[in-house]
């Protein structure tokens, strides 16, 4: 008995000298912390949840104060903090603002700026004034002006606000500060596109359309590209007769989506490259599913490659089951029996009426009535788009009362003004090839 007390005593002594004086944490005791608050940290993120975070970010906090150089904590507890901002708990923002002012700039430059997620959280919200968005906006770039997430969320709510147009310079400028950056050139290449495509007459903007094919192909994710983007690139490769890339990017969208929307590319990509009857294959087997106003694409391309009687049997089978019409349908019906000399019983008045007319298309319609002079309609043209159409309906117009050479020049004028992918561009092409 006496041996184990003394030997308890030893082990008592033992332990004494091996603990540290009072006050003092070992290293292992900060890791410990660390530690601990990292695994609190990923179970909040694997499952998030308003306890989840408050509790990671106590145990975050403690374990900063035994470790305060420590960026890897500093970084975990910001993070939380602009979760619990963008959900709306606005009364962390200043606790994230103070953690991020910590931050060296090369971490400032990686990491989104507390405001942003105030941004973010205003903008679901309704009836916030214009004024409290600008504020946060100026708070931004204020606090991170050399940060391109900064400015590429910008530049996306500028798109919500007010358009394509005023997003450009905010992309650009994260360009700016990481041109590496592929999600860049993707927003880019968006905003370019929706800018040309929210015009009047697209091809009046060149410059815009070029620069959108730029930076959607610099923005494709090769190893998985998006159906979307090549549906949008082969539209754009058709606005500058890039025939060969059309049809590349229509066949990446549709091998990527077999989808009746891309096969529509597809088939419109064929159709432009000269593949008429791979084209006419595909828009058949859509017309097979139900769409009926595939019909009106088979005929446009069917007056293309001069098959009228095609043409018109394809217009008759439009006409079936899409009541509404366009000035454009019923020209495009009256061009079919032109050229095969059958008609479908309809006269011009008949089919017009009803059709609900744009300005412009009001013009081209009291032209073909008669009612408008030719050279009037063209002296109305307002862009180089009317001025096409204009041009090719004066031909045409022509051509039906058996003016041919009179014809030549204006449809002449419309393959000059090079509105690709208009109807009237191909129909022009098809007409001066007969002539």
């Amino acid at each position: 008995t006496i041996g184990r007390y003394i030997c308890l005593a030893c082990f008592s002594v033992v332990l004494l000298a091996c603990q540290t004086p009072s006050g003092l944490q070992t290293p292992a005791d900060s890791i410990n912390k660390e530690a601990i608050a990292t695994e609190a940290y990923n179970q909040a993120i694997q499952k998030p949840s308003l306890p989840q975070y408050v509790a990671a970010l106590e145990l975050l906090e403690s374990a900063m104060k035994k470790a305060p150089d420590s960026q890897s904590l500093r970084y975990k507890s910001y993070d939380l903090y602009y979760r619990l901002v963008y959900v709306g708990l606005l009364e962390y923002f200043w606790k994230a603002k103070s953690v991020y002012s910590g931050f060296p700039e090369s971490i400032k430059y990686e990491v989104s700026p507390p405001s942003l997620a105030k941004l973010k959280h205003l903008q679901r919200q309704k009836g916030v004034p214009a004024s409290q968005l600008q504020a946060v906006i100026l708070d931004i770039l204020s606090e991170a002006p050399l940060n391109p997430a900064g400015h590429i969320e910008l530049g996306r709510y500028m798109f919500l606000k007010r358009g394509p147009g005023a997003s450009i310079p905010f992309a650009h400028q994260a360009l700016r500060l990481s041109p590496e950056s592929k999600s860049i050139y993707a927003d880019l290449g968006f905003y370019y596109s929706e800018y040309v495509q929210r015009q009047t007459c697209t091809y009046a903007h060149q410059k815009e359309i070029r620069k959108a094919i730029k930076y959607m192909q610099l923005g494709l994710n090769r190893e998985k590209p998006s159906p979307f983007v090549n549906d949008e690139l082969s539209y754009f490769y058709d606005l500058v007769n890039m025939r060969p890339l059309q049809l590349k990017a229509a066949q990446s969208a549709y091998e990527t989506e077999n989808s009746e929307r891309f096969k529509r590319t597809l088939a419109t990509a064929l159709g432009d490259s000269g593949k008429w009857q791979d084209s006419k294959k595909l828009f058949e087997e859509m017309t097979a599913n139900g769409a009926d106003d595939v019909n009106m694409a088979l005929l446009e391309f069917s007056l293309y490659f001069g098959q009228w009687d095609d043409a018109v049997s394809y217009g008759a089978e439009f006409l079936k089951s899409n009541p509404d019409l366009s000035f454009y349908d019923v020209v495009s019906l009256e061009f079919a029996e032109y050229k095969s000399g059958v008609s479908n019983n309809k006269s011009y008045a008949e089919l017009i009426a009803g059709v609900e007319l744009g300005q412009w298309d009001s013009n081209l319609d009291a032209f073909w009535r008669g009612e408008l002079a030719a050279d009037s309609l063209l002296a109305k043209a307002g862009d180089v788009c009317e001025e096409s159409e204009a041009n090719f309906y004066v031909g045409l117009d022509l051509l039906i009362n058996g003016d041919f050479n009179s014809a030549k020049p204006y449809l002449k004028k419309t393959l000059d003004l090079k509105a690709y992918n208009f109807i009237e561009y191909g129909y022009a092409k098809r007409l001066l090839k007969d002539l």
